[in-house]
């Protein structure tokens, strides 16, 4: 008999939980979708943490936005930023990316409407571009030796005529 029960109530728990697992689906709808993205970066974004990015190549979500500015979110907290160099990679902050560099990003999509969503990095690569060099510092320029001024006993005397 508790046997009969135990696979009784093994089935009907079963069967139950099936349902859960099929309504969640496969990521089909625009809620909380992967993506994949290659870009330049354009200049930094207007709100602390983010970037645009002109979009060269993605996955199909981006199709709409290939090459115009997308303002690509990059959370600072959950992005692994890393600058690809002759040495490999080196983790990096947002400070350290330049205009003109070639980026590779992926991360979730938040949002169902493609045009408002919001893009979230979770991980970048950098590469590429130009970096800006370090601005000169001028230096200062030595102030010049003051010339004494003539003295006017010195001035030969006007000629009367």
């Amino acid at each position: 008999m508790k046997r009969w029960l135990s696979v009784v109530l093994a089935a009907v728990l079963l069967l139950s939980a099936a349902p859960l697992a099929l309504a969640h689906g496969r990521g089909h709808g625009w809620g909380h979708q992967k993506f994949q993205l290659v870009g330049t970066i354009v200049s930094p974004g207007e709100d602390p943490g983010t970037l645009m990015v002109q979009v060269k190549a993605g996955t199909r979500t981006l199709r709409l936005f290939k090459r115009t500015d997308q303002l690509l979110k990059l959370d600072v907290s959950l992005a692994q930023l890393r600058i690809v160099t002759d040495e490999g990679c080196v983790p990096a902050t947002l400070d350290q990316l330049w205009p003109g560099a070639t980026i590779k990003a992926g991360g979730t999509i938040s949002g169902t409407d493609p045009l408002t969503a919001s893009y979230t990095a979770q991980r970048a690569k950098v590469k590429g571009g130009v970096e800006p060099a370090p601005e000169p510092v001028p230096e200062p320029e030595p102030a010049p030796d003051p010339q004494p001024s003539p003295d006017p006993s010195d001035a030969p005397a006007p000629e009367i005529l």
